[in-house]
C-alpha cells in the first residue's frame, strides 16, 4: 500500500470510529497529534532542535499544508517543546490541528467527513474503513517481520504506543516483539538520530503527563 506522513498514520489509527479522539485518552491522544505533527517537520529538516530550542530552517512543502498552523507557529519566535506543548496539546489549535489533518486525508479520499454532535467536534473526519484495515496489516507486518525498521515506521510506533492507542491493534505478544526491537535499535549507536527522536516524543508525552496530575492536585 502506498504510505502516507507520520502525522496522517497516526491520526488514522488514533481516531475512532466515530471520528473523535479516544475519550478514555484523549489527553495523550492529542499530545500523539502534535508529537507526530512535530516529528514529521524534524524529519524532512524542516526545523531543527538547538539549544533545546525549535527553530524553522525550510519553507513547509505543499505535501504538509495541513501543518500550517503548527509550523507558523514555530515560525515565529524559537520556542521550547514544552512552550509548544502549552499551546498545542490542547484547546483550539489542537482542533485545529486536527481537522486540517483530517481534511488532507478526505482530500486524497482516505477519510469521510460528517457533522459532530453534543461535545464532538463541529467537523468530524473518519479514516476510511478498508484504509485504515490496510494500515493496520502493514505496521502488523513490520513488528512481525525480521526487516530492519524504517525510522518513519520506529517513530510512528513509539507515538501510537506512548499515546495508549495501540492496544486495539496489536496483541501482547506484538507488544512485547516492538518494545524489544524499540530497544534494541535505541541500544545502536548508529540510530542516534532516532534516539533522539524518540526522547522528544517520551518529553511531549511526559508534558501532558505532568499537567494532567497539575490539575487534579488543583482541583
Amino acid at each position: 500500500m502506498k504510505r502516507n506522513s507520520i502525522t496522517q498514520e497516526y491520526y488514522t489509527l488514533m481516531i475512532t470510529k466515530d471520528g473523535v479522539m479516544p475519550p478514555m485518552n484523549k489527553e495523550k491522544a492529542a499530545a500523539g497529534l502534535v508529537a507526530a505533527g512535530f516529528l514529521d517537520l524534524l524529519s524532512q529538516e524542516i526545523i531543527v532542535i538547538e539549544k533545546k530550542k525549535i527553530l524553522v530552517k525550510e519553507e513547509l512543502p505543499e505535501e504538509l499544508k495541513y501543518l500550517e498552523t503548527l509550523y507558523q507557529y514555530l515560525r515565529k519566535t524559537p520556542r521550547t517543546i514544552h512552550m509548544m506543548m502549552s499551546v498545542f496539546s490542547i484547546g483550539v489549535r489542537n482542533r485545529q490541528l486536527a481537522e486540517d489533518i483530517g481534511k488532507s486525508l478526505l482530500e486524497k479520499g482516505l477519510a469521510t467527513f460528517d457533522k459532530g454532535i453534543l461535545f464532538a467536534p463541529k467537523n468530524l473526519y473518519v479514516p476510511e474503513k478498508t484504509y485504515k484495515e490496510e494500515l493496520v496489516t502493514a505496521v502488523r507486518a513490520v513488528v512481525n517481520g525480521t526487516d530492519e525498521m524504517e525510522i518513519h515506521d520506529i517513530l510512528l510506533l513509539h507515538i501510537l504506543k506512548v499515546s495508549k492507542c495501540l492496544n486495539q491493534y496489536f496483541s501482547k505478544y506484538e507488544k512485547e516483539r516492538l518494545s524489544a526491537r524499540i530497544k534494541e535499535i535505541r541500544k545502536n549507536p548508529q540510530n542516534r538520530q532516532v534516539e533522539k527522536m524518540i526522547l522528544y516524543v517520551t518529553d511531549i508525552t511526559n508534558y501532558v503527563t505532568f499537567a494532567v496530575v497539575a490539575a487534579v492536585g488543583m482541583g
